[in-house]
């Protein structure tokens, strides 16, 4: 279903992790340039300065293109418009198809910007051509990003298939299904962690290995939209400005979503700890100056100059102390960068350069013949 090369992407990736155990000392750079000799990569993907300018480019002649073609229709543009946004939206995904597999374009820039221009004159061809209101928009964005993620396995268009997935089931509560309003932020924490889970399965197939990017980014923002929902801030205001639940601002169970606002971040630091995830560590941090910003907001202790002051010195010394203790690992936790796992990531490459030198020794090893009688062949041509 991937649109790139299977076998480059697999190259890549043992690529990296070959230059990863380079870099902490693992192999030698002979060593290295065996394995990158045995598992070329063809892609194109330039520095990302480069990148950066080929996407601008791309979008410019894009643009361009498009422009072009409206002065022609300008007489009736507004007829017109719907048709020429989904004619170039496929135009578009034909050349995106045609770099991707005559030119091995890969993350270039070219790629990128083929791809959100397509796709956003696709969804908006779709939304004028439809025009059904909040929901249906929803659902073509996830449609259209669900696929761009499934074939060419952008992360960001991942975490618009997952945020169209959270638009649309608040929609559906909100306006379809007649269901109390005060229970949809549960309803979304249960989507959120729903779709935590299922990520973290799908993260250990072997078979969706060139999706892992996808699905890291997708657990971060599963992980913070699952506190979002149940942040008191983000209900109260939400409710006030949608439903307008309560002429005084009131919050139905409001204290539930106070305790929710200041459990969640401690139970991710708690859970980062215990189980050494980065991910719940960071996320945790995060989260603690949200909660602050949160109390900070209806309960204020200090003026706002002074309490920034205050917590910007507590978090620099606190940083400070915490650097210096872990520059050394203490309790599994060190605060210098680590390649990955080594010992797996040892082993690995182990295999990777005793494959490549066995290779090689078959190849130049002439002289042992089983079957032809030089050697092994036991008198089968009477050669022994």
């Amino acid at each position: 279903m991937i649109a790139y090369n299977k076998t480059s992407l697999h190259n890549k990736e043992v690529q990296q992790q070959s230059t990863s155990a380079f870099e902490s000392k693992l192999i030698s750079a002979d060593e290295l340039q065996q394995i990158k000799a045995k598992y070329p990569v063809h892609f194109y993907t330039p520095n990302f300065f480069i990148r950066i300018g080929l996407f601008i480019l791309t979008g410019i002649v894009v643009s361009f293109s498009f422009s072009l073609f409206s002065l022609i229709f300008m007489s009736s543009i507004e007829d017109a418009m719907k048709i020429l946004l989904l004619f170039f939206s496929l135009l578009t995904y034909a050349a995106l198809e045609f770099m991707i597999e005559k030119n091995n374009h890969y993350n270039s820039g070219v790629d990128d910007a083929l791809l959100w221009n397509s796709a956003g004159m696709l969804l908006g061809s779709l939304i004028v051509i439809i025009d059904s209101g909040a929901l249906t928009n929803c659902i073509l964005t996830f449609l259209i990003s669900f696929y761009c993620s499934l074939r060419f396995a952008d992360r960001i268009m991942g975490v618009i298939a997952f945020l169209s997935l959270l638009a649309i089931i608040f929609f559906l509560f909100t306006d379809h299904l007649g269901i109390s309003k005060a229970i949809i932020p549960f309803v979304l924490m249960a989507a959120s962690a729903a779709v935590y889970f299922l990520m973290i399965r799908l993260e250990k197939k072997e078979t969706l290995k060139n999706y892992k990017h996808c699905f890291t980014l997708i657990i971060i923002f599963s992980l913070l939209s699952f506190y979002a929902a149940g942040n008191y801030y983000v209900v109260r205001e939400v409710n006030n400005a949608m439903f307008h639940l309560t002429s005084d601002g009131s919050l139905p169970f409001g204290w539930l979503f106070w305790v929710l606002t200041v459990l969640i971040p401690i139970l991710y630091i708690i859970r980062g700890l215990l189980k050494k995830d980065v991910i719940f560590l960071r996320i945790g941090v995060l989260l603690i100056a949200a909660m602050i910003f949160t109390i900070r907001y209806y309960h204020s202790v200090l003026p706002l100059e002074i309490a920034m002051t205050i917590a910007g010195a507590i978090l620099l010394i606190l940083s400070y102390v915490l650097i210096n203790y872990l520059r050394q690992p203490r309790f599994g936790f060190v605060y210098t960068e680590q390649k990955g796992d080594q010992k797996d990531e040892k082993s690995l490459i182990e295999s990777l350069v005793i494959v490549e030198t066995l290779g090689q020794e078959a190849k130049s090893s002439d002289a042992t013949k089983f079957g032809g009688g030089s050697f092994g062949g036991g008198g089968a041509g009477g050669e022994y």
